[in-house]
């Protein structure tokens, strides 16, 4: 019997096997390329290497998902590559639900061999129905990374104002801002990436994520711009706002008009890289076509390179980003 929260080692298979043997229970026809991406995803997964190809599309799993729990237990290598964490949960204090600083706890992942996407807990706020200045959500990032020390290279998230959240009657309800209600969240988004900007001073060796919002396509392409400001190429430019899209699929001409704005925009700055939060819906659903592969296509037309993250298990989340 195994000592209670001993990590949990699994045996390394023949890689090269196993991958046919997944492909074949899936039962579709994939490229030598595809096959060659899986067997150096399995090598990261089991611990035997660190992969040197770059996927097509890079997607950040969130680490501190329940997905990754085995029955109480973290597997060793069960998470690698590209991570997603926040500095914050919520809890309750007196009664109150309140956004808690906290160290992520996720003793499978070794932080030495990871890209990390370091979020701003705006979301998290937003689930408190609270909000803090800039200065103290990056404090609270950086407080949290001084304890997470030996990260590969780590992401650190601009702390933007989230427009598809509202409290109704004291509830959390999914919907989406105003075109008027939004100038506001724009404002203090673009004002989210100027401050952050503002601190490279002591920010060395982060790569700055700054992220954008709004509700319609002129909107959305205001604010891009606006962020762009502050943008130098080595950062990366954040497309908030679109997680809506996995259940409001009403919002996809809307997307797809705004990213043919920004997309173009984004490249003539120089910025090279672009994230998309929360997308990683993939496959056709209620007549529409997923938004990754056409975003995808869309960004390598303007050579940019496309990332995202999620909370899907880190094997599927990672192959799609291979097909």
């Amino acid at each position: 019997m195994l000592e209670k929260n001993l990590p949990f080692i699994p045996k390394v298979p023949n890689l090269e096997e196993l991958a046919e043997q997944l492909i074949d229970k899936v039962g579709v026809s994939v490229t030598r390329r595809f096959q060659i991406f899986l067997v150096e995803y399995l090598a990261e997964a089991y611990g035997v290497r660190q992969s040197q190809l770059k996927p097509d599309l890079e997607c950040f799993v969130n680490a501190q998902a329940n997905t990754y729990a085995y029955r109480g237990r973290s597997e060793l290598n069960n998470i690698c590559g590209s991570v997603q964490m926040s500095p914050g949960r919520t809890g309750k204090v007196g009664g109150e639900t309140v956004t808690i600083t906290k160290v992520p706890n996720c003793k499978g992942v070794d932080l030495s061999k990871i890209r990390l996407l370091f979020d701003s807990c705006a979301f998290t706020d937003v689930l408190t129905n609270s909000r803090v200045s800039f200065s103290k959500a990056l404090e609270r990032q950086l407080q949290t990374l001084a304890k997470m020390l030996g990260c590969k290279e780590t992401w650190l998230v601009s702390y933007d104002r989230l427009i598809d959240e509202k409290f109704v009657d004291g509830k959390r309800i999914k919907q989406r801002w105003s075109v008027d209600e939004a100038w506001e969240a724009v404002r203090q988004t673009v004002e989210a990436a100027r401050y952050l900007s503002s601190q490279r001073y002591r920010l060395d060796g982060y790569k700055l994520v700054l992220s954008c919002q709004g509700v319609d396509a002129l909107q959305y392409q205001q604010c891009v711009e606006q962020v762009l400001e502050y943008a130098t190429p080595s950062d990366v430019l954040g497309l908030g706002g679109w997680c809506i899209l996995g259940k409001q699929k009403k919002w996809m001409p809307v997307f797809w008009e705004a990213m043919r704005r920004v997309i173009p925009l984004i490249a003539e700055s120089g910025v090279t890289q672009v994230h998309i939060f929360g997308v990683t819906w993939f496959k056709p659903h209620q007549g529409y076509d997923p938004p990754l592969p056409g975003l995808l296509r869309l960004c390598d037309e303007y050579g940019l390179s496309l990332s995202t993250d999620g909370r899907l298990p880190s094997a599927p989340a990672k192959l799609i980003a291979y097909c």
